[in-house]
């Protein structure tokens, strides 16, 4: 999954290595069996509950994103639009993917 702001760029966890070739030991652990990579959110069981609200690798910032979900090349890719700001509370997103 892909969260991007509202200025089309990608929320990212942790960083790259020195070179700016790929991701070590810094991706964040944000729930059981959900990871925030630099390159997207992993859900390893397909769910997650997402803490929302921190910095860094704590949490998803607050904020309104449009959304990309995928399953590999087997699944059609989902787009969507979530509203995480403070005032909405616990916010539910169930995304159908299809079979190409």
């Amino acid at each position: 999954m892909l969260l991007l702001d509202p200025a089309g760029q990608p929320v990212r966890f942790g960083r790259l290595d020195t070179y700016g070739a790929r991701q070590d030991t810094t991706a964040c652990q944000l729930a059981a069996s959900v990871v925030g990579s630099w390159d997207g959110i992993i859900l390893a069981d397909g769910t997650g509950e997402l803490p929302i609200g921190g910095v860094g690798c704590a949490a998803i910032p607050f904020g309104r994103y449009h959304v990309w979900a995928w399953r590999g090349l087997e699944y059609e890719l989902w787009q969507g639009d979530v509203d995480l700001t403070p005032k909405r509370g616990r916010v539910a997103l169930d995304i159908p993917l299809e079979r190409a």
